[in-house]
């Protein structure tokens, strides 16, 4: 799946699941993700620097070999979430954590 039919995905669909995968230095700065359900989602690669997830929940979810410099988390739920190797200097507001490991792997 290309960026665009990436972001068309996530705008259209309240529920997302699958298995995502982008080169890590793929531009996909400034996304906003409001009321979004990640459920069984993987994401891997990309650039996410700036973004923002609000009202979000992750469930079963792993975050991998990507960019979240800048990223906010305002009121999410994370149920079980995993980031691994992950770019990382994001923010928590108000998020409620059942499940958060993140790892970096040395290869």
């Amino acid at each position: 799946m290309d960026v665009d039919a990436f972001i068309k995905f996530i705008e259209t669909n309240d529920v997302l699941t699958g298995k995502f995968e982008f080169c890590r230095n793929e531009d996909l700065m400034d996304l906003d993700f409001v009321n979004k359900r990640f459920v069984d989602f993987e994401l891997r690669g990309g650039d996410y620097a700036s973004g923002s997830f609000i009202n979000c929940t992750f469930d079963r979810v792993l975050f991998k070999d990507l960019t979240l410099v800048g990223v906010s988390f305002g009121n999410c739920d994370f149920i079980d979430c995993k980031l691994s190797n992950v770019e990382s200097d994001f923010s928590l507001s108000n998020c409620r954590i059942g499940h958060f490991t993140t790892t970096q792997e040395s290869f």
